[in-house]
């Protein structure tokens, strides 16, 4: 089963209810521009790590910038 935007939105949130996800833009260019700072994205790493039994090397984290990204990385990568 694949994941959506406001799938991943729901499980960040439910992990950090002081993430405001629900005022991020999926295809955005860049999380950071929409206020996540860097504990903020590693918060989300570690969630998506948790949720979907994923292990997201360093490399490729830094190459995740929108929801969309994560979404598109969920989809390709999940067991």
């Amino acid at each position: 089963m694949s994941i959506n935007a406001n799938d991943l939105k729901i499980i960040i949130k439910r992990h950090n209810e002081q993430i405001e996800i629900e005022k991020i833009e999926d295809d955005k260019l860049s999380i950071t521009d929409q206020g996540f700072d860097s504990l903020d994205i590693i918060d989300v790493l570690l969630c998506i790590e948790e949720e979907f039994n994923l292990k997201i090397e360093d490399e490729v984290a830094s190459t995740l910038i929108s929801i969309n990204d994560y979404v598109n990385y969920i989809n390709l990568h999940k067991e």
